[in-house]
């Protein structure tokens, strides 16, 4: 879920998704006011898995590089004001 001033986002369950979204005016195609989203079904970690192997057999390289990943972990690590070392 994402809450801002001028509207939320939602997209639950993660399973067979949908978006349910409430703006304080028009945007776009979607009107002022609380809609749900349909959309397609989606299986978790299905795609996931097929790209980790696709990176462990040498067919494609990693989206990200270690200093990414290690920028992405002390970054939460600092949001939740714990110490990165």
């Amino acid at each position: 879920m994402v809450c801002g001033t001028k509207g939320t986002f939602q997209v639950q369950p993660l399973d067979d998704p949908r978006v349910i979204l409430a703006l304080d005016q028009p945007r776009g195609k979607f009107a002022r006011g609380l809609q749900t989203i349909e959309l397609p079904t989606y299986t978790r970690y299905v795609d996931d898995a097929v790209d980790i192997a696709r990176v462990l057999r040498g067919e494609r390289a990693p989206l990200y590089d270690y200093e990414h990943d290690l920028a992405v972990q002390e970054t939460v690590l600092r949001s939740a004001n714990l110490p990165v070392q």
